[in-house]
């Protein structure tokens, strides 16, 4: 070992550089806030707004996942994403731990869906403090644990998708389950939406997609961080800090 001093440096050093990637988390926590904050000044808060709203399943078609066999692991080697709530971590999904083979996706309930499906958390003891939301920006299949809503014509995936985050009290109020929280499809559908006009809706879509791009900055960037992050512990394990 080095001496105490020299393992303070080290471990400075690499304190630095992991502050780096909790501000980067702090960025992108506060661009999902920023979509909410431009959708209820432009449409009212569905919560607490006297304005009119419309049921969520009256602008959506919702699909329900499923899971393929897991006594068949070849079920599971295949290239197709199949999504969970464990990779409910963002706004948007571009990959997921688990990828399955078209045959499992014909032997099994789950379906696939296009991207720009809207994804939700509806069985997860997460349930109890937060409501996952995210895009799909790649095909994918998912497990009975999510959602998918597809926007019917005339509303986009970021409309509905930030809507369902603006009414998340009011869904979190009524999720149920005694060793697991969870919403039931007619909860999801009787959720509260703003009434809007088409060009309200293009608007927003126009905002949202400007706020998607700083996303995707921010990403990148991260990237960089957590290679400088692995670059320095290897450095600093091999006495080259």
């Amino acid at each position: 070992l080095p001496p105490i001093e020299e393992q303070r440096r080290i471990a400075a050093v690499l304190d630095a550089a992991d502050a780096l990637r909790a501000k980067r988390r702090q960025a992108l926590a506060k661009l999902d806030t920023l979509t909410q904050a431009i959708f209820i000044d432009m449409f009212g808060d569905p919560i607490r707004s006297d304005r009119p709203h419309v049921p969520l399943g009256d602008i959506v078609t919702f699909t329900s996942g499923g899971t393929p066999s897991k006594k068949r692991p070849d079920f599971f080697e295949g290239e197709i994403c199949w999504a969970t709530s464990k990779d409910m971590k963002f706004r948007f999904l571009d990959d997921t731990q688990d990828h399955v083979t078209i045959e499992a996706i014909s032997s099994s309930a789950t379906k696939l869906v296009p991207t720009r499906t809207v994804l939700v958390v509806v069985k997860s003891k997460v349930l109890a403090h937060s409501l996952p939301v995210s895009i799909t920006r790649v095909e994918v299949c998912f497990g009975q644990d999510l959602k998918g809503l597809v926007p019917k014509e005339g509303f986009s995936a970021e409309f509905v998708a930030t809507a369902l985050s603006t009414s998340a009290p009011w869904l979190l109020r009524r999720a149920r389950g005694v060793n697991t929280e969870g919403l039931t499809l007619e909860q999801l559908r009787r959720c509260p939406v703003p009434e809007s006009t088409p060009e309200s809706r293009r608007s927003f879509a126009n905002a949202a997609r400007k706020v998607e791009a700083s996303f995707e900055e921010y990403l990148r960037s991260g990237d960089m961080y957590d290679q400088l992050f692995a670059s320095l512990q290897q450095r600093a394990f091999r006495g080259e800090l």
